[in-house]
């Protein structure tokens, strides 16, 4: 076996698929950096804030977060 040639099949995978999941990050990234849309970041740290206490609200931490709000 060739050192090219993965030993595992889902190896050559692997790496299109995390692309593909980050494409969207990445591309925004580029976007804000090349454009100079520095007034996007704040907005997009919002966003993550409101998405992250959203998953947190479903799970045991969830009453936990009431009194902080």
């Amino acid at each position: 076996m060739s050192q090219r040639q993965s030993r595992h099949p889902s190896d050559s995978h692997t790496r299109t698929d995390l692309d593909d999941r980050f494409a969207l990050t990445s591309d925004l990234a580029r976007l804000v950096w090349a454009h100079k849309l520095w007034w996007v970041v704040p907005l997009l740290l919002a966003l993550v804030v409101l998405g992250v206490l959203l998953v947190l609200e479903a799970t045991p931490v969830g009453p936990l977060l009431y009194p902080v709000f």
